[in-house]
C-alpha cells in the first residue's frame, strides 16, 4: 500500500509543477501556439555572390585588392589570386583578411595586400569575397 501511496504523492506533485510552471493556466499549457518569427530563408546558390577586384600591383611597390560585399550583405569568406605575374617570383602575399578587423564590427569586405619586389615588373592581382545576401 505504500507504493501505491508514494506513487500517488509523486504523481500530484509532478503534476503541481507542470501546472505551476506554464504560461498562464492549465488551459494555456506551454507551446501550445508558436509565435516565433519567421525561419531564415535557406541557403542557395541564388543567395550566395561573388565580388572580385582586380589591381595592378606596381613595380617596386606594395598595393592590393579590396572586395567589397553589397550593402546588407555578409561576408562569408575569400581568396586572393595572382593573375598575371610579370615579376619573376618577385611578388609576394604580405596580408589577407576580413575588414573592418575590429571584432566587434561586422566583416564587409575582403583584403588581399601584396609586395612586388621588381624593379621593373607588374603583375595583376585579384580579392575574391564571397558574400551572402539577404533573404527577400
Amino acid at each position: 500500500m505504500k507504493p501505491f501511496i508514494y506513487l500517488t504523492a509523486g504523481a500530484a506533485a509532478s503534476a503541481a509543477i507542470i501546472v505551476a510552471c506554464s504560461d498562464d493556466s492549465p488551459q494555456n499549457a506551454d507551446a501550445a501556439t508558436c509565435d516565433c518569427p519567421a525561419a531564415e530563408s535557406p541557403i542557395t546558390a541564388t543567395r550566395l555572390i561573388r565580388v572580385d577586384d582586380t589591381r595592378i600591383a606596381a613595380a617596386n611597390a606594395g598595393g592590393g585588392a579590396f572586395a567589397m560585399c553589397p550593402l546588407g550583405a555578409l561576408l562569408v569568406g575569400g581568396s586572393c589570386f595572382v593573375d598575371e605575374d610579370n615579376t619573376a617570383r618577385e611578388l609576394s602575399l604580405t596580408f589577407f583578411g576580413m575588414e573592418p578587423r575590429d571584432p566587434t564590427m561586422p566583416a564587409t569586405s575582403w583584403i588581399c595586400a601584396f609586395d612586388n619586389k621588381s624593379l621593373t615588373a607588374t603583375a595583376t592581382v585579384r580579392a575574391q569575397a564571397l558574400c551572402l545576401t539577404p533573404a527577400r
